[in-house]
């Protein structure tokens, strides 16, 4: 009796410990790395290869942060403002549009300091 529960438990913890990598590969992240395996072959990652932790751009973000920023890992500055994407996240600026606050000044010129000028007409 002690052998059949004892081996019940076992089978159960085997179980257990398999199911976030089932429910992993059932949302398409096949290596379990949290990003899914469509959008890491769409920005050339490598699929199978737990790589979340890399920063291929340089940026200071991960693969994972930039999944979840959808933002680009292979472009170290996204929206093309002048600063890198994650510049503009400890800056609380969006990596994905130019111009966060609308005002008519790309993100990166505001930040650096390089407004040649600004006509308050417009």
């Amino acid at each position: 009796m002690k052998r059949t529960i004892l081996r019940g438990t076992v089978v159960a913890a085997a179980l257990a410990l398999m199911l976030p990598a089932a429910a992993s590969a059932s949302r398409g992240d096949r290596d379990g790395d949290k990003m899914s395996d469509r959008w890491e072959g769409k920005h050339g990652l490598r699929v199978g290869k737990d790589d979340a932790r890399r920063d291929p751009d340089r940026d200071r973000l991960s693969n994972l942060k930039e999944f979840r920023l959808k933002t680009n890992p292979r472009r170290a500055d996204t929206d093309g403002d002048g600063l890198r994407d994650g510049d503009e996240r400890r800056t609380r600026n969006d990596a994905r549009d130019r111009d966060s606050d609308d005002d008519g000044v790309r993100d990166g010129d505001e930040v650096n300091g390089t407004v040649a000028s600004f006509d308050s007409a417009t």
